[in-house]
């Protein structure tokens, strides 16, 4: 499955994770076999249930679809023996990359971290989704000689707000901003998972990331809550929105190569499905419902989805 992923983004002319990884092993020179890398997923323990996450990698929607039937078992993990006896058993270790889960939600993430520490590993690099922002845990991170956080968030304000439940972005913009003054030499950076749910808010929330001083990234959505809901002559208001739109923001030639791409090649080639229309739909509408949020909520992420606001707004009354 992880091929297929590759492939379908390299088709759209996007990167790939293959083509990022071969790029930087193109001039490494193995000179024995121990482990220099390590990938770790210590959990999926989290903390929100974002409207497109899947309960693997996040016990907050396992939890919320369990309780709507959409799921019958709950299975949550949590690998931290595993993980800390495997950086004490691999001494040529390099880099390290932490994903979860919400790694620091975890009540196990401090013995990982004072690993890490004690291990001396040069390069860290963890994905966080910005809610917690621990002294105990800066304090380790100020030690990492090479240090890297991305920041997952799909959008600002209302569009945050209702695609990273139960989270607040005024929240999260204030404990990146404490990150960045306390980690002065760590590389920040953020994704945006690029949905129907916020192509409305991309330009701003590319302006927001730069204002932030982030470095920013961008993957399409697949699956659940993604464009296969989305007609074609609605995917081609939003590239519409977004060639209209760009110039009156201050992006770098990276993020308006990568944000035109999408508009010009990306979202005219996706196909429509009436099916992932009416899963969209039934997912939003139980949501909204069982979050007890206000439908305005909803109808202001949507509000330049017309039709779509209109079925949705009566599958609400």
């Amino acid at each position: 499955s992880g091929c297929e992923t590759c492939r379908y983004v390299e088709a759209k002319k996007l990167q790939s994770v293959r083509q990022l990884k071969n790029k930087f092993f193109h001039n490494v020179t193995l000179r024995e076999t121990n482990v220099k890398e390590l990938d770790i997923f210590p959990s999926n323990t989290c903390n929100l249930s974002c409207v497109m996450c899947m309960p693997k990698f996040s016990s907050k929607v396992a939890a919320e679809q369990k309780k709507l039937g959409w799921i019958n078992e709950i299975y949550n993990f949590d690998e931290t023996d595993l993980i800390l006896e495997t950086i004490q058993s691999q001494p040529n270790l390099e880099y390290i990359h932490i994903a979860g889960g919400e790694f620091f939600y975890s009540k196990h993430c401090i013995k990982i971290l004072e690993a890490i520490q004690k291990a001396q590993i040069p390069n860290v690099e963890f994905i966080t989704n910005g809610t917690i922002c621990d002294d105990r845990h800066i304090e380790i991170l100020k030690t990492f000689k090479n240090l890297s956080m991305r920041f997952s968030f799909d959008g600002t304000d209302h569009f945050y707000d209702f695609i990273r439940y139960p989270a607040t972005w005024d929240s999260v913009v204030e404990n990146i901003n404490k990150f960045k003054q306390q980690l002065i030499k760590a590389h920040l950076e953020t994704v945006m998972t690029v949905q129907p749910l916020n192509i409305f808010n991309i330009l701003d929330w590319t302006n927001q990331a730069n204002q932030l001083g982030l470095e920013t990234h961008y993957q399409i959505i697949q699956g659940d809550m993604g464009w296969g809901a989305i007609t074609a002559e609605e995917k081609k208001l939003a590239s519409e929105f977004i060639l209209s739109n760009y110039k009156n923001y201050q992006l770098n030639d990276k993020q308006i190569i990568t944000i035109l791409n999408y508009a010009k090649n990306v979202l005219p080639s996706l196909p429509f499905s009436q099916c992932e229309r009416d899963k969209f739909l039934n997912k939003t509408v139980a949501l909204v419902k069982n979050r007890s949020l206000d439908p305005n909520a909803i109808r202001q992420v949507l509000g330049s989805w017309t039709k779509l606001q209109e079925t949705l707004t009566s599958r609400l009354v």
